[in-house]
């Protein structure tokens, strides 16, 4: 089915949908409605990365996921927003729906918490992405007072981890930077430790904590 997908798209190129534009945080995204989400998230106080890399595995063996539309780092939980799944040409419609669901079937397999926004649910941001946040992490959805200060907390956290990295850890062999101790959360590596650069994730780099004298830069 790819390759057809990938002839039929040839011969009759795709409609792209959506206007880049940027959220008030100077974000670049996709749509219209991705920068409501975005504003949205921002206006209460939430933290969200855009875009964020979703890998699976551990160490060098790792593979890109997705690039799920928004990834909230104070709850590791991922936001995608399916635009696409009523627009009107039937081809795009069953095209993106299929690899809606595939995507959302490698979610659970992975163990990856989400939540799925949909067109008709932007009438009513609030309520729904509460609702769901909630059905999703098993609590509310923190004021926007207590998002704040956690988001400071977590900030000081993320510092105080780097500031523990292990003196007897070799650097991370792609930026120089002390190494820390880490667990890996996903995958068949899940539970497993490693060393991680200290400032992921603006650096990859890793080293196998059984192999202490085998630095590996990310692939």
């Amino acid at each position: 089915m790819g390759l057809l997908d990938d002839l039929f798209e040839i011969v009759f190129p795709r409609k792209q949908y959506g206007t880049r534009t940027t959220t008030r945080l100077g974000v670049e995204v996709r749509s219209r409605a991705e920068q409501r989400i975005a504003d949205y998230f921002d206006s209460i106080g939430l933290r969200y990365e855009y875009e964020r890399e979703l890998e699976s595995g551990i160490w060098i063996f790792t593979e890109k996921v997705s690039s799920p539309d928004f990834y909230l780092p104070d709850f590791d939980v991922y936001v995608e927003y399916w635009g696409m799944v009523g627009v009107d040409n039937d081809y795009d419609r069953s095209k993106y729906t299929r690899e809606m669901k595939y995507k959302m079937a490698r979610y659970h397999d992975l163990g990856v918490k989400f939540i799925s926004i949909y067109p008709d649910n932007l009438k009513n941001l609030d309520w729904v992405f509460r609702k769901r946040f909630k059905e999703v992490t098993g609590q509310f959805l923190p004021s926007k007072t207590n998002l704040r200060e956690e988001s400071k907390l977590s900030s000081q956290h993320s510092d105080d981890e780097a500031g523990r990295a292990n003196p007897q850890a070799a650097v991370c062999p792609s930026c120089g930077k002390p190494m820390i101790l880490r667990t890996s959360k996903r995958g068949a590596n899940a539970g497993n430790q490693f060393w991680g650069c200290s400032t992921y994730p603006a650096c990859k780099g890793t080293r196998n904590l059984a192999n202490s004298g085998n630095i590996t830069k990310p692939l």
